[in-house]
């Protein structure tokens, strides 16, 4: 399933931007159709489809309506979206949302314009005053397409009740959300499955180290995090990062030490490289660079030229989407980053929500997980999305389990993972396996004390203790939870070794 987006016309289009009088920034159409489409592409990685832009994302190039058509019909989309905003009230109250066919259409392009209409209106509540909101129109994008094709007009620039609505993100939002709700019901999209993170960490947890050595020769739970250049001095083979870092310093070779005091500062017992300070075979100096950082107690994502004085930690890496819109291999290279590493490979991927780090080990399968739209539709949902580094230094492991490629090489930096706390339902065969585990352990003399203490808790109680009644109830010790029976069964041993044990353990 291929979705055809046009965010109609370019940021030089002539006349195409809201009234002056309501809109002292005059704020150009395209600003508006492109906030709208980029949105909807996010949202729509979602789903088991893909999409295509038939504008220019930059808004910068004028491209033609015949080209743009021609591109979607040479492409065998299955449907083309034409977003606009529209204009002819001049200053009045009037407006609303308006969608379009073609005089001569298909029956399907019908379809679509309705459930846009209907979901929009929904979304936004911006149900207008037109005689025909749903509307046939001889539109060039409309005639020339082969596939089902509709074009919406998402209010009016110049209507005093529209404009001040449609130049705010939330209407943005709902808009798209509108558009791609329209899309799901008629084209029976389903979710794509989300990604799993291997971990989230708030700003406390998130740690960087600078290790400097082999991926494998790295002690405990970890997943490598920060591009690198790598480097040979004296024999010892040693690596620096390319972009900002800052993170505990635990590297031991001699040669490393030496470069990175060069090249960065200490403060206690972290490193700190900001790159804006070492133009050296350094692509990213000067320019600003996707970093994810830790201030106060939120993770962050910025494009940063230098690293604020509070920071805590950090490392930086290709964005690959930002405030809810994927990014474009123009926007990697303009801070300075090599497309090589968007590859079909394994990657360390940040995804950053309410100010922690979902940290993801994921795999590719394209040539370009950019231009073929799947780290977009892989991490769909996210606003903050940046890989940090993969292939050769990929290398994920926690729980005694590995992910790594087949490369052995030094890496610069690494991020530590928590271990993996595996939940547990605290069945009768899961409390026998606990007493079991603990009998182990504790020898006669202990356990002799935790009964001597359970008997003592339970002589100054009416009932047992209130975590074991619903126990007790179960398992036919007690009727009604008000006491154990004189003789103490099996059943009563076990609920009573579990009182035992969480005493224990919570001491």
């Amino acid at each position: 399933m291929l979705i055809c987006i046009d965010a109609g016309h370019c940021l030089s289009t002539p006349g195409k931007r809201c009234l002056k009088s309501i809109d002292p920034g005059e704020t150009r159409e395209w600003v508006l159709n492109s906030r709208v489409a980029d949105k909807l592409e996010a949202i729509l990685a979602g789903y088991d489809c893909q999409t295509m832009r038939v504008d220019d994302v930059t808004g910068k190039r004028d491209v033609t309506m015949s080209q743009r058509v021609a591109a979607a019909n040479r492409a065998r989309a299955d449907v083309y979206l034409s977003i606009h905003h529209n204009a002819d009230i001049n200053g009045g109250s009037g407006g609303g949302i308006v969608a379009f066919v073609a005089p001569k259409h298909q029956r399907q392009s019908e379809v679509v314009r309705d459930a846009v209409y209907r979901h929009t209106v929904a979304a936004t509540g911006l149900r207008g005053n037109r005689a025909q909101p749903l509307a046939e129109q001889s539109l060039y994008v409309l005639n020339y397409t082969t596939m089902p094709a509709t074009l919406i007009e998402l209010g009016f620039m110049d209507s005093t009740h529209d404009t001040p609505i449609i130049l705010t993100e939330t209407f943005a939002d709902q808009a798209a959300a509108g558009l791609a709700a329209a899309l799901v019901e008629v084209y029976d999209l389903q979710p794509r499955r989300r990604l799993e993170p291997v971990a989230t960490l708030s700003a406390e947890e998130f740690r960087v180290e600078v290790v400097a050595a082999a991926k494998r020769s790295i002690a405990g739970d970890y997943i490598n995090a920060g591009y690198f250049g790598s480097y040979s001095e004296a024999g010892e083979r040693f690596a620096l990062p390319a972009g900002h870092l800052a993170g505990i310093y635990t590297a031991t070779g001699r040669w490393m030490r030496h470069y990175a005091e060069e090249r960065g500062r200490f403060v206690g017992d972290r490193w700190i490289f900001d790159s804006s300070r070492w133009a050296y075979a350094n692509p990213t100096h000067g320019r600003p660079v996707t970093t994810v950082y830790t201030q106060g107690s939120q993770v962050r994502v910025a494009e940063l030229v230098s690293l604020p004085d509070d920071v805590g930690h950090a490392v930086s890496g290709i964005p690959l989407i930002r405030d809810g819109r994927a990014c474009t291999v123009a926007d990697i290279k303009a801070q300075g980053w090599d497309t090589s590493p968007l590859r079909a490979t394994w990657h360390t991927v940040l995804a950053v929500a309410d100010g922690r780090a979902h940290v993801f080990a994921w795999e590719s399968q394209s040539d370009n997980l950019v231009t073929s739209g799947e780290a977009a539709r892989a991490f769909a949902g996210y606003r903050d999305v940046v890989k940090l580094d993969g292939g050769g230094s990929f290398i994920c492991r926690q729980n005694g389990k590995e992910q790594s490629t087949a490369e052995d090489r030094v890496i610069c930096s690494i991020l530590r993972l928590p271990e993996k706390q595996e939940g547990l339902e605290l069945t009768e065969d899961r409390v026998r396996q606990i007493v079991r585990e603990e009998l182990d352990t504790v020898n006669y003399e202990q356990w002799k004390e935790y009964m001597d203490r359970y008997r003592e808790e339970l002589a100054t109680q009416d009932a047992t203790m209130p975590d074991l009644v619903a126990d007790a109830v179960a398992l036919g010790i007690s009727a009604d939870g008000s006491r154990p029976r004189a003789l103490m069964t099996r059943e009563e041993g076990m609920v009573m070794a579990r009182a035992a044990i969480m005493a224990s353990r919570a001491e």
